[in-house]
């Protein structure tokens, strides 16, 4: 629905690659917060201020967003293979694009009260 709590932000992020190999998990604040896999995206609840998102610990590949109280943010995971290895890399999406993207995409972030369902393991291989 688009619609955070009023004391809450909402982040979606979302993978629009069509790789069916891949799919990572996605991190908040050093925190696993769900899956994400190719034409999928990824809900997460959060406090408003600053939070570092990104998939599979990857830090280098994080972005740092400040969410303000109410609001409803995008991100557009992208996951290349360069040199051998796996790649991401994520960017604030505008509104019309993320919701876009979130719309004809499917829900990966699977939970059982409040806990992600994680049986899933990140998948993708890069051959150098």
């Amino acid at each position: 629905t688009f619609s955070p709590s009023d004391d809450m932000s909402l982040i979606y992020v979302y993978l629009a690659d069509v790789n069916p190999n891949i799919s990572k998990h996605l991190v908040i604040d050093g925190r696993v917060a769900g899956m994400v896999r190719p034409a999928s995206y990824s809900i997460s609840n959060v406090t408003p201020g600053r939070h570092r998102v990104g998939l599979d610990h990857m830090e280098a590949d994080s972005i740092l967003l400040d969410v303000e109280r109410g609001r409803v943010y995008f991100v557009d995971a992208h996951v290349w293979c360069e040199d051998g290895a796996l790649h991401a890399r994520l960017q604030l999406a505008d509104e019309t694009t993320g919701r876009q993207h979130v719309m004809k995409s499917s829900l990966a972030n699977i939970a059982l009260f409040g806990v992600p369902l994680l049986n899933d393991k990140p998948t993708g291989t890069c051959s150098g």
